[in-house]
């Protein structure tokens, strides 16, 4: 039997809370600066109506971007349950502590 301490709690909301928020708020702070200011202009002109609004190719990316990190992540776990975790978190429960 084994017990669930304080450490386990913590790298759980850390791993399944805090993460994906962070992720998900630097993706919208990179759709924001990148695509909507229209920072692409490849062809270098000053004029703003030729500039590429939301290009197709940089969709493509971003998107094939986060499957491929998605893959990598599921594997990871998938594969290798035990690489990220701490063996701390494997006490031995104590019958006269527990409730």
């Amino acid at each position: 039997n084994f017990n669930i301490n304080l450490i386990l709690i913590n790298r759980f909301f850390i791993i399944h809370f805090l993460t994906p928020m962070i992720m998900l708020m630097l993706i919208l702070i990179h759709l924001n600066i990148l695509h909507l200011n229209k920072s692409s202009n490849p062809l270098g002109f000053n004029n703003k109506l030729d500039l590429i609004f939301l290009n197709p190719y940089s969709l493509i990316k971003d998107m094939m971007m986060l499957m491929l990190l998605m893959i990598f992540f599921l594997n990871l776990n998938l594969f290798f349950p035990i690489i990220l975790n701490n063996f701390d978190n494997f006490n031995e429960m104590n019958y006269f502590n527990t409730p």
